[in-house]
């Protein structure tokens, strides 16, 4: 598994297999040659609570929003 070939354990090869299995990263290009590309860039990068938890709460509210005219159905 992450062991060196004496026995001992390898971080390097346990953090490369842990990234292969459960990490997944999507690219977002930023041409910075267009202005609203520049400030798009320039406002997630102020970002206080950092870039991936505001893309990731942008995301959600989008997955769970109410398509708009549907109604509540209460049993």
């Amino acid at each position: 598994m992450s062991e060196n070939t004496d026995g001992k354990f390898d971080k390097y090869k346990y953090n490369q297999e842990y990234l292969k299995n459960h990490i997944r990263c999507k690219r977002v290009v930023f041409n910075m040659s267009n202005p609203d590309d520049h400030k798009m860039w320039d406002w997630l990068d102020a970002r206080p609570e950092g870039i991936s938890p505001y893309i990731k709460s942008l995301i959600a509210k989008e997955m769970y929003k109410k398509p708009s005219g549907a109604l509540d159905c209460k049993d």
